[in-house]
C-alpha cells in the first residue's frame, strides 16, 4: 500500500530528461490514505460478516491500526527508494548534479520528510 501511494507522486517514466519528475500536486491527503487502507482492509475481512470498519480505537483497533500501517509504510518505501538512489550512484554520477539518481534522492527525500511532518511520526 506504501509504495502504491508513493507512486502516485512519483513518475519514473517520464519522457525528459532525467527521465524522473514528481508531482506533489498528487500527494495523497490523510482521506485518500483512509479510503485505500479501508477497502484493503474490508478486502480481507471480506468473509467476516461482524467486521466494521471505524477509526475509533476502541471499534476496531485493527482498522487504527492499519492505517498508521500504511502510514508507516509510505515513510519507509520513500527512505528505501533514497538508499537506494545513493547506492546506485556512479563515481563519475556523484560530481553531475543532472544524474538521474540524484534527481530519484532528491524526490524520494522531499517525500520522506514531507510524510514525517505530516503524520507527525517517523
Amino acid at each position: 500500500m506504501g509504495n502504491y501511494l508513493n507512486e502516485l507522486v512519483c513518475d519514473n517514466a517520464y519522457p525528459l530528461e532525467p527521465g524522473i519528475k514528481y508531482y506533489m500536486k498528487n500527494w495523497p491527503t490523510d482521506a485518500e490514505i483512509e479510503y485505500l487502507t479501508r477497502n484493503y482492509v474490508q478486502l480481507a475481512n471480506k468473509g467476516d460478516n461482524t467486521f466494521e470498519w471505524s477509526l475509533e480505537a476502541d471499534k476496531c483497533e485493527q482498522c487504527v491500526s492499519a492505517v498508521r500501517q500504511t502510514k508507516q509504510n509510505m515513510i519507509l518505501n520513500s527512505y528505501y527508494w533514497a538508499v537506494w538512489a545513493i547506492m546506485m550512484l556512479t563515481e563519475k554520477d556523484e560530481s553531475d548534479s543532472e544524474a538521474f539518481f540524484w534527481d530519484f534522492l532528491d524526490g524520494r527525500s522531499e517525500m520522506h520528510m514531507r510524510y514525517i511532518k505530516q503524520f507527525g511520526f517517523g
